[in-house]
C-alpha cells in the first residue's frame, strides 16, 4: 500500500495563494489610483444648469448671424520674431477687438486678449502669451468679437500656426 506524500512547505512557498491574491491586490491599486485621479482633476465639461446653457447657446448664434449679416471677415497674423499679433478686419471699423482663446480640453489654459486699433481695419497686440500658445502643438477654439459683444466670428485652429482666416 502506498502512502500519500505530504507537502511540509509553509503556505507562502506554494504558488496558488500568491496567484489568488494578485487579482484583489491589482484591483485595490487600480481603484485607489482612479479615485485619486478623479478627486484631483474634476471634469470641465459637466454643466450644472442645462436650461441657462441652452439659452446662452441661442444668444450666441445671434452673434454669429450678426457677423454674417454685417459681412465681417478677419485674418489673424502672428509675428513670432517680435511677439506681435495683428488682426485685419474687413466689413466694419471697431474701437477694439476681443480674441477669446479656448483650449479644446483644458479650461485652465483659456485666455482673453484685447486688440487695439492700429489703423483702418488693423488691430495690434503685443503678447508673448498668445504667440506662445499658438506655437505649441495643440487644438484651440478662437472667438473674435467686438468690444460690445454685438457680433462674433468663431474658428477651430490646430497649432502651430502663424495665420488664420475667419
Amino acid at each position: 500500500m502506498q502512502q500519500k506524500q505530504t507537502d511540509d512547505r509553509p503556505w507562502y512557498r506554494h504558488p496558488w495563494p500568491w496567484l489568488l491574491m494578485v487579482v484583489p491586490a491589482t484591483s485595490m491599486v487600480v481603484g485607489t489610483t482612479m479615485l485619486i485621479l478623479a478627486l484631483n482633476s474634476p471634469g470641465d465639461v459637466v454643466v450644472d444648469n442645462y436650461y441657462e446653457e441652452g439659452r446662452g447657446i441661442n444668444q450666441s448664434f445671434a452673434m454669429d448671424h450678426a457677423a454674417r449679416d454685417l459681412g465681417i471677415s478677419a485674418r489673424l497674423e502672428i509675428d513670432t520674431n517680435q511677439d506681435v499679433a495683428r488682426i485685419h478686419l474687413d466689413g466694419r471699423q471697431e474701437s477694439g477687438l476681443q480674441l477669446r482663446v479656448y483650449h479644446a480640453i483644458e479650461s485652465g489654459r483659456d485666455r482673453n486678449f484685447v486688440f487695439l486699433p492700429l489703423g483702418p481695419g488693423e488691430y495690434h497686440l503685443e503678447s508673448t502669451d498668445l504667440v506662445g500658445m499658438l506655437q505649441g502643438n495643440s487644438r484651440w477654439y478662437l472667438e473674435l468679437r467686438d468690444v460690445n459683444d454685438e457680433w462674433r466670428l468663431r474658428r477651430r485652429l490646430q497649432t502651430p500656426a502663424v495665420e488664420m482666416q475667419w
